[in-house]
């Protein structure tokens, strides 16, 4: 299937239906604007979440809505490294000999 014939597809399916969409870490405007074809304007209280470090895609992703983006903020190195430790040694603390590293 082409990719013309595989976006009808979907919004074929997609027409009479209400779904969440979620698009995790997409990096060109290109893949959004290959995929925002696809997505039917039904006006059934669809959803679509897409997540991006590119201010560029999140620009264009939201262009009737700007007020919909949201920037996250970087964490500091302190709860950077409380999150590695808790999800890397389970909660327990970090071995002494590979806290330096």
């Amino acid at each position: 299937m082409d990719n013309n014939s595989l976006k009808a597809n979907i919004k074929d399916f997609l027409q009479q239906r209400r779904y969440v969409l979620v698009l995790d870490d997409v990096w060109s405007k290109n893949e959004w604007d290959a995929l925002k074809y696809a997505l039917p304007d039904n006006n059934s209280g669809s959803q679509i979440l897409l997540t991006t470090r590119i201010v560029d895609v999140a620009s264009t992703s939201c262009v009737e809505s700007p007020d919909h983006i949201y920037t996250m903020k970087s964490l500091s190195p302190e709860q950077s490294w409380t999150l590695f430790r808790r999800k890397t040694f389970q909660g327990n603390h970090c071995p002494p000999h590979l806290e330096k590293l």
